[in-house]
């Protein structure tokens, strides 16, 4: 990897991690941190493994290699895996497996259902990084309330205020 290639990849990751800032998550770039090869190039989003890609055009062909990386580097961390990618003077997007963005579409819109079926075939959704992070923070926010109704839960049944 070259010189020039290495400092443009390191420009994506502070841009990336800027944007996330700028929708409240204190982001940074993890490389500069912890240097390890199989670490996120971002880290900030709770649940979220991230790679970044900053390139001159990105074909579909790039968007899946790129989404087999992210998957590969966080396998066994729990969290998801999702491509931040920008072309140069262009708007952030952000790919990420069907199955994962389904799950926490389904989770941030409050259903009861998750879609199941889990192939070894990647299918990929992509959308504007403003649109992955409206799902995202619904997610989230879904994810802590989860954790909160647990813990009245649990109080209540320790005092035992829960009929069963």
């Amino acid at each position: 990897m070259s010189v020039n290639s290495r400092e443009k990849g390191k420009r994506g990751e502070r841009e990336f991690a800027k944007l996330c800032r700028q929708y409240g998550y204190d982001a940074r770039r993890s490389q500069q941190y912890a240097g390890g090869v199989d670490s996120a190039d971002v880290v900030g989003l709770p649940g979220i493994h991230v790679e970044v890609k900053l390139r001159d055009v990105i074909t579909e062909g790039d968007k899946l290699a790129f989404m087999r990386q992210a998957i590969r580097d966080s396998a066994g961390s729990g969290n998801l895996p999702i491509v931040a990618h920008k072309e140069n003077y262009r708007q952030w997007f952000v790919s990420m497996r069907m199955q994962d963005f389904v799950q926490m579409y389904v989770l941030a819109a409050d259903c009861n259902e998750v879609i199941g079926g889990v192939t070894e075939e990647i299918h990929t959704v992509t959308m504007t990084a403003e649109a992955w992070f409206a799902v995202y923070q619904e997610w989230r926010s879904s994810e802590e309330l989860k954790k909160v109704e647990h813990i009245r839960f649990d109080r209540r049944l320790k005092k035992g205020r829960v009929i069963q």
